[in-house]
């Protein structure tokens, strides 16, 4: 496969037109799950705008500043400048952006407080953010976010002010235990979410948030193959998050005993490892009811040690856009340590290194895909 045209576009956040095309020397983005991502990009002091005006400190503002890197045809990845640094001896400008889903870090839960009763989990997401956008916020577009059918109730207290970015991440990871669909709650809830760039028309760039149905990894048709398509490069295996008993803490109130709490114990890992505790404390839960799910759903992902492989394809074998954090591909290698064949991954995070003739690798972190299946647990 042919390398691939990069291009970088500065923007202005608020008004979202392109004002700079620059010429790099140095690409490196990455997508990651439940995370912003990131992107580090170098190019030369003598870099013009599209006016033809060489760029100046003040066309490169923190968060104001917004960029958009793209591949052939399509943008591959966007998000905002948060620092940048000057090389003034070798004439380099290097940026370091994160994705737009680091914006909402800095927004957080209403001063009054916030109340969802049997709410649509992605309508709670829709409800903060419209908000946002409505009080000088980066303008994302909702229009990719889909319901799951899972009704949850949340509050949060007024002064609280917890982060958008983690109410996000705290509904996406919220999914109840298999079962039918139920009167209350609807189906198990959970998705994966994703920020992206997108052309508004050919001079204005805008951002756009997208969930998947659920929080069920699909098979997007890839099968790495080790010294066919990549190279493994390292394995890390990881018992630090295992735990057979889960003790979910909500918020307390002026007495302690008014505190919501749940545990829950994998009944399988316990016949065979010692209690291994592992506490969450969600304080956008108010009501006992919400509880139980967390508790067992933080089972799931505790119930066998995590195994990492990191693979780099070999390059230009794929496009960035064949993966997404959530993604489950197939993986077979020829390491006699590994021995994988057709092995279930899950994508974790995807980093592309861009070479300055448009060649790119892509590295990929990966977990066993049994980590988003159901345990056996039951009440501690």
């Amino acid at each position: 496969m042919a390398a691939s045209t990069y291009k970088v576009l500065l923007y202005d956040i608020r008004t979202q037109e392109i004002y700079a095309e620059i010429p790099t020397s140095d690409i490196q983005y990455d997508y990651e799950l439940d995370a912003d991502g990131s992107a580090t990009i170098s190019f030369p002091l003598t870099a013009t705008k599209v006016n033809g005006n060489q760029i100046k400190p003040a066309d490169i503002f923190p968060v104001r500043t917004a960029v958009a890197i793209q591949r052939g045809s399509e943008l591959v990845w966007g998000g905002l400048v948060w620092q940048y640094k000057v090389d003034l001896s070798n004439g380099f400008i290097t940026m370091d952006a994160g994705g737009y889903f680091s914006y909402y870090k800095y927004r957080h839960t209403p001063t009054a407080g916030k109340r969802f009763r049997q709410t649509e989990t992605v309508d709670i997401i829709k409800s903060f953010l419209l908000d946002i956008n409505s009080r000088n916020g980066i303008q994302t577009n909702l229009s990719g976010l889909q319901q799951v059918d899972a009704r949850r109730n949340k509050y949060w207290a007024p002064y609280e002010y917890v982060s958008i970015a983690d109410v996000i991440v705290d509904m996406a990871d919220e999914v109840l235990p298999a079962r039918a669909w139920d009167l209350i709650w609807g189906f198990g809830g959970g998705f994966f979410f994703y920020f992206e760039p997108y052309f508004v028309n050919s001079t204005h760039i805008g951002n756009r948030m997208w969930n998947t149905l659920d929080r069920k990894p699909t098979y997007n048709g890839v099968t790495l193959v080790q010294s066919e398509n990549c190279e493994f490069t390292e394995l890390s295996v990881d018992g630090n998050s295992m735990a057979n008993l889960s003790f979910v803490v909500g918020a307390s109130g002026t007495d302690v005993s008014q505190t919501r709490h749940y545990e829950a114990r994998n009944i399988a890992l316990s016949w065979s490892l010692p209690y291994l505790e592992k506490v969450t404390s969600v304080s956008g839960e108010k009501e006992q009811s919400t509880l139980p799910m967390r508790a067992k759903s933080e089972l799931t992902a505790a119930s066998i040690p995590i195994i990492m492989p990191t693979a780099v394809t070999y390059p230009n074998a794929f496009s960035p856009k064949q993966f997404k954090p959530g993604d489950q591909i197939k993986v077979t290698t020829n390491d006699e340590f590994l021995e994988l064949d057709q092995a279930e991954y899950v994508v974790t995070k995807v980093t592309v290194d861009v070479s300055s003739d448009g060649s790119d690798r892509i590295s990929l972190d990966m977990i066993q895909a049994e980590l988003f299946k159901d345990v056996d647990t039951a009440d501690a």
